[in-house]
């Protein structure tokens, strides 16, 4: 139990003190003054975060500290990679480090998003559910990753890949997110969780970290649709549903539309005027609104076909990803996207993306119960 709170006083350091070439940056001079004043182990010389620690966290250091050549053309799976040393931050006088990564799959979203788990590389901080690798499976030293712990993120923040190439590892990292006990044979077994456990502290920073760093290389503005065009012609979200409802009368809203997104988003075509692709198994059929804008005015609202091609679960949420068409769109065209939280509840993603070339989207929500149903969603074009 010492030796893992000793650990857990490292992980702290590891993940928000600042490695050396931070510290000898005059761009950050400031901000490594204020660390320094607050973290009781920067604050003597001796006790920087890459002085005296294990030779694991040495060696991650070392590739922290080192300058990353440009990234391969195309991102492959099953490796180990930092996320890009820029994409490093400060909060509260506190520096996050960018995080060694096991990228798990592709999610083909229009910033070709990569699913990922965190990693850590001191072992006596694994529990129920981590995967424990030794020095001669990493080609690196030893870690674990961390299945709870994935989360996306585009292609142009990952590094260069580490250490050896792991693709058999994909479906065991997979399979431990649904079920943490199911360990291959070959796995070391961490002990169970014990009442006071470090390691209970030590997932909730990881969790932390994880967050903070999704957020940040994902968080896409908040806008309001009829905004992101010239001139919208309503002045009240009663207007616009009564100019929709003069261009389609048969039109529903299942849940209470309170804005203009909603009003556009949630509208529901009748069965027999809804556009279906018929269901493959593995994808699932939904109907998506077309909204055609003119001087900000609706001037055509009609149905198009949409699939949810994939779903992640990432870090406390679900990643969605999926297209419409038929593409390609304009270019100048707006997705909104809103998820039903029930009869009298709708809630925007975290994260929109949107490719108009491919009709391909992205989503994240801050849910776990994502279906075709639930999703409501409509494409808005500006025509001259």
């Amino acid at each position: 139990m010492n030796s893992r709170k000793a650990a857990l006083n490292r992980a702290g350091r590891f993940r928000t003190c600042p490695p050396a070439s931070i510290v000898k940056s005059e761009d950050h001079k400031e901000q490594a003054r204020l660390h320094r004043s607050i973290c009781p182990y920067c604050s003597r010389i001796e006790d920087r975060p890459d002085a005296g620690w294990d030779d694991a966290v040495s060696a991650l250091a070392f590739y922290l500290n080192r300058p990353f050549r440009t990234r391969e053309p195309s991102i492959s799976t099953g490796r180990f990679r930092f996320i890009k040393p820029e994409y490093g931050f400060w909060k509260n006088g506190l520096y996050y480090t960018p995080p060694l990564m096991f990228t798990i799959e592709h999610l083909h979203t229009p910033q070709d998003h990569i699913l990922a788990a965190q990693t850590f590389p001191e072992t006596v901080l694994a529990g129920p559910g981590d995967l424990i690798l030794d020095k001669s499976q990493t080609d690196l030293f030893p870690l674990f990753i961390e299945p709870w712990n994935m989360y996306p993120a585009p292609e142009r923040c990952f590094s260069e890949p580490i250490g050896g190439p792991g693709r058999e590892l994909i479906p065991v990292v997979k399979r431990l997110t649904d079920a943490p006990d199911a360990l291959p044979d070959w796995a070391v077994r961490p002990r169970p969780m014990a009442l006071h456990d470090p390691r209970i502290d030590f997932r909730e920073l990881e969790k932390s970290v994880g967050s903070l760093f999704f957020s940040r290389i994902s968080a896409s503005p908040a806008k309001d649709p009829l905004n992101a065009h010239p001139a919208p012609a309503y002045k009240s979200v009663l207007e616009l549903k009564n100019a929709i409802l003069g261009l389609v009368p048969d039109l529903t809203w299942p849940v209470p539309a309170d804005d203009y997104g909603a009003v556009l988003a949630t509208a529901r075509f009748p069965a027999c005027g809804r556009v279906m692709a018929a269901s493959d198994g593995d994808t699932e059929p939904f109907t998506a609104n077309m909204v055609y804008l003119q001087n900000g005015a609706v001037v055509e609202f009609k149905p198009a076909s949409g699939r949810i091609l994939m779903r992640s679960s990432v870090n406390q949420g679900v990643g969605v990803t999926g297209r419409i068409g038929p593409a390609p769109f304009p270019e100048s065209s707006f997705l909104i996207a809103l998820l039903a939280s029930g009869e009298a509840d709708v809630s925007a993603p975290e994260t929109t993306e949107w490719d108009p070339v491919e009709g391909r989207f992205y989503l994240f929500f801050r849910s776990t119960e994502i279906s075709s149903e639930r999703l409501a969603m409509a494409v808005l074009v500006q025509i001259p």
